[in-house]
């Protein structure tokens, strides 16, 4: 079968013969008697009914064909190809079918060795079992683009020329005729007008911007190239992808893509240098649209910004308040230490003094630690209900990062202090107590000798 095909093809590229198939049959008029005996040849090999005629309609069996009746006219019937399918021998027969706008959602094409799927079309081999459940676009692009020319370039269908997937062959002659013709429409859905003639793309822009239309749909697969094709595959996917955001999306791109060149080019060239950074470009801008990013919004961002620089401000004041509260109430410590050692102060005012610096410094801290939770929760606050606007990811960069910072400075302080203090206190304390009860062992014989001492004094002068 697929000989048969290929050779009606070449008939038809050659000018020997001119093919054209519809859903039941296939016709080729103006053969020659040698080309007609082999068309037959393959025919019967298929067991395929055909029926042969001269150029005034009379039909001729085999045996009556003769080189004087040429040029012939050879049709012959196809397999049934089944409820909403398309069978298609030829490649002539896609090129004519594939513009033609038929709604059958199933194609069969006999040079196809393996499926190939876009949105709304499944293109298979004859006879191919493969299951498809077509999407349906309710957003005709013709309602997006303002189509002046007289062939209405710009496709009603926009799933017939999306691919459903980047698995295919794309050296097989079915995918580069159908990957030509989806350029061409695809291309004419970028532009915000199209001209009288067809072969303008216009944009508003600003500023505005003039591509010449590829008019000619042949080899634009090749020239283009794979790498490029899909690129403008992902830009007009992108903006299809929801029927009620389409209308938007593709006035972003168009403006990119008008910001993206400053010269009347081609289209295909324009595709190859630009169409990536315009998808970007309408992206960050689709982006910024639904997240209502204004002035209010930036205004909203002034304000995060300096509410973030505040609290970092306020939490490192509090880190060193920590620090001097520490430094002087460890000076007054050994200050107290000092004092013991070398006085007879009372043990109950020295661990009253170590305690009052403690508690402090505990007063310090508590108040540190309240404020870091207090600000946790008004971030949770600002971000569910001022700041949602803002990915997550920006979010933990702008606040999170900065203020963990600064809480793990301040944290780290407050612990390596109260560690501090609290050695220091239980020291004042345990020498305090120590030195007590020292006093309490020596301090009475000392006291009751100084008694005897006197009394015997006392009555020696009596």
């Amino acid at each position: 079968m697929i000989a048969l095909a290929k050779f009606l093809d070449s008939l038809h590229l050659k000018g020997e013969g001119y093919v054209n198939e519809s859903e039941i049959n296939v016709s080729v008029s103006d053969v020659g008697f040698e080309n007609v005996k082999k068309i037959i040849v393959h025919l019967e090999c298929l067991l395929f009914s055909y029926a042969v005629a001269d150029s005034e309609g009379n039909e001729w069996s085999k045996g009556e064909l003769a080189l004087e009746l040429q040029p012939f006219r050879i049709s012959f019937n196809k397999p049934h190809a089944g409820y909403s399918c398309i069978r298609l021998l030829t490649l002539e027969g896609f090129r004519q079918y594939l513009g033609a706008g038929h709604d059958e959602s199933r194609w069969e094409i006999s040079y196809l060795e393996k499926p190939f799927l876009t949105k709304s079309r499944v293109f298979t081999p004859w006879n191919d079992g493969f299951e498809f459940f077509p999407q349906v676009y309710r957003k005709n692009p013709r309602t997006l683009v303002r189509d002046y020319s007289s062939s209405s370039l710009v496709p009603a269908d926009i799933g017939l020329w999306l691919l459903d997937g980047k698995v295919c062959d794309f050296e097989n002659p079915v995918f580069e005729i159908w990957a030509s013709k989806s350029i061409q429409k695809l291309v004419s859905t970028l532009p915000n007008e199209i001209d009288e003639v067809g072969e303008v793309l216009k944009f508003n822009g600003p500023p505005r911007l003039k591509l010449r239309f590829p008019v000619n749909e042949e080899g634009l697969f090749l020239e283009l190239t794979k790498s490029y094709f899909l690129e403008l595959q992902v830009a007009v996917s992108w903006v299809f992808e929801n029927d009620r955001e389409a209308e938007s999306k593709q006035i972003l791109l168009s403006a990119e893509v008008a910001r993206s060149s400053s010269k009347e080019e081609s289209a295909l060239y324009f595709i190859k240098e630009h169409i990536s950074a315009a998808l970007a470009g309408a992206k960050i801008a689709y982006a910024l649209a639904i997240s209502e990013v204004s002035r209010d919004a930036l205004k909203s961002l002034a304000d995060l910004r300096k509410a973030v620089t505040e609290e970092t401000a306020k939490l490192t004041d509090t880190t060193r308040q920590v620090a001097a509260a520490v430094a002087g109430s460890f000076a007054v410590g050994l200050g107290l230490l000092a004092a013991k050692a070398a006085t007879q102060t009372q043990a109950w005012l020295l661990i009253t003094l170590s305690i009052v610096a403690a508690l402090y410094v505990a007063a310090v801290i508590a108040s540190g630690v309240h404020f870091l939770f207090l600000q946790r929760s008004l971030r949770s606050e600002w971000y569910s209900r001022l700041y949602r606007f803002l990915p997550e990811a920006e979010y933990n960069r702008m606040v999170t990062l900065p203020t963990r910072s600064t809480e793990r400075l301040f944290i780290g302080t407050a612990a390596i202090g109260a560690i501090i203090i609290i050695m220091l206190t239980i020291s004042v304390i345990y020498f305090s107590v120590g030195s007590s009860e020292k006093n309490v062992k020596h301090g009475v014989p000392i006291i009751i000798a100084q008694q005897s001492s006197f009394t015997s004094d006392a009555g020696g002068f009596c």
